[in-house]
């Protein structure tokens, strides 16, 4: 009887083990979406700016959008790409 206790104790702390890896790779990927949305979200707030500066003909202030425009564009991409990759298989 005893050596089945062992085996089930050994059992129950590799699945409490299993479920917090799967539970911080599920944090991560939460993270990952987090980021990747406020990214989303700060690219259409300048694209916005921007059409709007560009439609008022604010030359000096559409000249200044498009570098921060870009910058947002490729925090964007990076984070697009980042969220596509596959995360590392577990056990």
């Amino acid at each position: 009887m005893k050596k089945y206790k062992n085996h089930i104790r050994a059992a129950n702390m590799l699945l409490q083990a299993l479920h917090g890896l799967k539970h911080e790779r599920l944090r991560k990927i939460q993270q990952r979406l987090e980021d990747f949305s406020f990214k989303c979200s700060e690219v259409t707030k300048n694209s916005r700016i921007f059409q709007r500066a560009v439609d008022r003909c604010c030359n000096q202030q559409a000249k200044r959008k498009p570098q921060r425009f870009g910058e947002n564009v490729n925090a964007f991409d990076i984070n697009w790409h980042r969220s596509k990759t596959p995360s590392t298989p577990t056990i």
